[in-house]
């Protein structure tokens, strides 16, 4: 179910892929030489809202984890004498609000906690024919497509697995997602 990403190395001169690392994961992103060029340092994991800083060391592949926290990590780079690096380290609460007929001093929060870091990427929230709210949430651990009534409540999870599903659009529910959807429309909606 779904692909694999995995550092890749090439031959500057020919092209040609030269023998490293079998590891894989789902999400792999940034990737940097230490100065020695002893190793790797890549930011990969189960998917961008949780990825990791890893080391794979050189030439023999082999991989350590750097950090291991509840945080995900975007970017990063090393300093020239190889001691130090840097990164991006995203975390943050993302809650979801009602604003009554636009009036935003009569706003409300929704009791549904931290809907997840990646929720805030994209457009990950919508409205259902019925005025129900469609919505993105890493709760389950991976990025999800919920639906739940106005007050916040009567929460349903609508995709499983370890897809990364955004933009929820419902009239039929449609979404994107890098791995094939779970349910179908008439699973999700009845009929």
């Amino acid at each position: 179910m779904g692909g694999a990403s995995r550092v890749a190395l090439f031959k500057s001169e020919t092209g040609a892929e030269v023998s490293f690392s079998k590891e894989t994961w789902p999400y792999a992103g940034r990737v940097a030489w230490l100065p020695d060029m002893s190793g790797l340092l890549v930011i990969a994991g189960e998917g961008v809202g949780s990825a990791q800083v890893w080391l794979l060391n050189y030439p023999d592949g082999a991989k350590r984890r750097v950090t291991n926290d509840l945080n995900a990590y975007r970017n990063l780079t090393g300093t020239l004498g190889g001691d130090r690096f840097s990164t991006v380290q995203a975390s943050g609460l993302i809650n979801v609000w009602v604003v009554p007929e636009g009036h935003a001093a009569h706003a409300v929060q929704l009791p549904t906690g931290n809907i997840g870091f990646y929720a805030a990427t994209g457009n990950p929230i919508s409205w259902t024919p019925d005025g129900r709210i469609a919505f993105i949430s890493n709760e389950s651990g991976t990025s999800d497509v919920w639906l739940m009534d106005t007050a916040g409540t009567n929460r349903k999870q609508l995709t499983t697995g370890t897809g990364l599903n955004t933009t929820p659009v419902p009239r039929p529910m449609v979404f994107t997602s890098y791995l094939p959807v779970c349910k179908t429309a008439s699973e999700i909606f009845g009929g």
